[in-house]
């Protein structure tokens, strides 16, 4: 009886220890493959709403979570996709529930509606003012320039992680030596009236171009004139007032002028100065080939195109303005303040997660070369511009090819903020709930532009505004800055 209970027990342990064995072998082949797989389940879940814009692969995201694990740090970020055309009406409800914790806030409307404006004043996202006081919150705070901070305080308190993405970094006017004298150029007074000038004195004979490239779209000429023009409205710099645009002689001169200069020759007939989106690289370098321009009005990145020896680069100076716009919130109901505060401060103080999200392993799924993140076999990474700007994440991923950012984008996001003026109207945020058309009303000025005669025109805005209401929304956005500067 003994030595049966006895090779019973033999044969127990014996498959104990086969099974224990085989345990090991598995865990040791999990461990020793290529990716190698983390616990993540019992992980502190983090869900981010964004607009279905923003593709995120399943199998990064699963490679993120499991580098957050696999380095103490127990979070599981899940990414909500909402319906990028019912965007805003979507987040106000998913704000609501407690099962998201942050969120990309939205644009403006194309009607000239401050959506995010909207969602911050109904109390869907946490005011972060206290917050980032905190140990973890400065951590947070110090990722960001202090200017950028300012740029999204709304009614003077911070709601949201401001937004690092600058393509638009301010307008660049290039001059080519070869038609323009180098101390004409640099004597150049900053104006539009002024290009004019300089054009009307040159010599320009060929039937095939036209001396002067327009390159900027929608408002962008809005620094040149030192003032903002959004929602409806133009708040100029110099006076700190808030006003109708077809009320302001800076912007009325400006057009009449570029009007001027298509009637006699200097500016390409069909130029629309709403739907033009700028010069783009390739173009630019077509054009820098042929020499077939005098003068370049063109948004930033131009910049480094045109460093030759027979240009002259002139910069309009940049405003930093209240930027809500695609920002961050953090949500009124979030169950875990502190957590969500923690992992924010992992996602975009430090670049080793945010690559894995954006590209994978590196060496395995992408590589870095001169600074900028390719394919295995050196090809270029098409651009995820979109899923970068819903998660706000530019300055601390490498950039790739298609960018054009530098490569320490942390150093020149820095510099740029610090560099630039900031806008007497830094953090004002206007109401736009009695906008109605009138934003409409502006963009279809600006489309009709070359279709009419240009002082018909504006006569002609001018009523249609009055009619949809100008003066009592004007009226109420100057009473809310008056209440904004007490």
């Amino acid at each position: 009886m003994i030595k049966k209970k006895k090779m019973q027990i033999c044969v127990l342990l014996s498959a104990f220890v086969v099974v224990l064995l085989c345990f090991f072998i598995l865990k040791g082949k999990r461990n020793n493959g290529e990716r190698g797989n983390v616990e993540t389940k019992d992980a502190q879940r983090i869900v981010f709403a964004v607009p279905n814009i923003c593709r995120i692969d399943d199998a990064k995201l699963k490679l993120f979570n499991e580098a957050l694990v696999k380095d103490g740090h127990h979070y599981k970020l899940e990414v909500k996709s909402l319906n990028f055309k019912e965007y805003d009406r979507e987040l106000r409800e998913e704000l609501k529930k407690a099962d998201t914790d942050i969120a990309f806030l939205g644009f403006g409307a194309n009607d000239g509606t401050n959506n995010v404006y909207d969602t911050i004043q109904s109390g869907a996202v946490l005011k972060l003012d206290e917050i980032l006081k905190s140990e973890k919150g400065k951590e947070l705070y110090n990722c960001f320039s202090e200017k950028m901070w300012n740029g999204v305080k709304c009614d003077k308190h911070i709601y949201s992680i401001p937004t690092s993405d600058f393509y638009d970094a301010g307008l660049y006017v290039v001059f080519n030596k070869n038609y323009v004298k180098e101390e004409t150029a640099k004597n150049w007074d900053g104006s539009i009236e002024g290009i004019y000038e300089i054009l009307k004195n040159i010599t320009w004979d060929k039937k095939d171009a036209f001396p002067f490239v327009y390159g900027i779209s929608a408002y962008s000429f809005s620094d040149m004139l030192g003032c903002e023009i959004r929602n409806g409205l133009l708040l100029d710099y110099e006076t700190s007032t808030v006003m109708n645009p077809l009320e302001s002689e800076k912007m009325l001169q400006f057009v009449r002028v570029l009007e001027q200069m298509k009637e006699n020759g200097y500016l390409e007939k069909n130029t629309d100065y709403l739907k033009n989106s700028g010069i783009n690289q390739e173009d630019t370098m077509k054009l820098m080939e042929r020499q077939d321009y005098a003068v370049v009005l063109s948004s930033g990145s131009v910049n480094e195109v045109f460093q030759k020896n027979n240009h002259y680069v002139k910069r309009i100076p940049t405003y930093i303005s209240s930027s809500i716009n695609a920002s961050i919130g953090i949500s009124s109901n979030s169950a875990n303040v502190d957590a969500v505060v923690d992992f924010l401060t992992l996602f975009y103080g430090t670049s080793k997660y945010a690559n894995i999200l954006l590209y994978g392993e590196e060496e395995k799924d992408y590589k870095v070369i001169d600074g900028f993140a390719c394919n295995l076999d050196g090809s270029d990474i098409e651009e995820p511009y979109l899923t970068k700007l819903s998660l706000n994440l530019f300055f601390n991923v490498h950039p790739t090819k298609n960018e054009s950012h530098k490569k320490n984008h942390k150093e020149e996001m820095f510099s740029f903020y610090e560099s630039a003026k900031a806008s007497p109207f830094m953090g004002f945020e206007v109401d736009t709930a009695n906008i109605g058309k009138i934003s409409v009303d502006l963009d279809n000025f600006m489309q009709s532009l070359g279709s009419k005669e240009v002082d018909q025109l504006i006569k002609d805005t001018k009523d249609k505004l009055q009619a949809d209401g100008m003066d009592q929304y004007l009226d109420h956005v100057r009473k809310q800055w008056e209440m904004f500067q007490k």
